[in-house]
């Protein structure tokens, strides 16, 4: 597997953060054949969402996307959720121009957005290894 992605694999994403927590994080609809074709057809696409490696080289192509942007450090995301399900006006997700309604966003992945928060909480309360 590659560490990135080679072409982009991103359609669309929505960043969350709140006042109670310092890192944003972001709901990543990805194109299922990058995704395929970056595991070189190997994996279930729906389990591809969910492996470790995929998301980091997913969070890892957003943050060079980012530097080439010049974001501040606090604009970029710290994890991620990838989904296949794209954001639609049917599911309430998109305008009719086709901007993100983030409050129905938030609410829509409100679990996943949890579930990173808690996530990142872990990681940054484990101890720290010195060798």
């Amino acid at each position: 597997m590659y560490d990135t992605f080679r072409r982009p694999t991103v359609l669309l994403s929505a960043l969350s953060g709140d006042s109670l927590n310092s890192s944003l994080v972001a709901i990543v609809c990805v194109d299922p054949d990058m995704l395929k074709a970056w595991a070189m057809n190997n994996k279930d696409v729906k389990q591809l969402c969910t492996n470790p490696r995929a998301k980091a080289a997913v969070l890892k192509d957003m943050d060079i996307v980012g530097k080439e942007a010049q974001l501040r450090g606090f604009e970029f995301a710290k994890a991620n959720t990838l989904v296949l399900e794209p954001f639609t006006r049917e599911n309430d997700l998109l305008t009719p121009t086709y901007k993100i309604k983030r409050p129905q966003a938030r609410a829509y992945f409100a679990k996943e957005i949890a579930d990173m928060y808690a996530e990142l909480s872990e990681s940054n309360s484990s101890p720290i290894k010195i060798s």
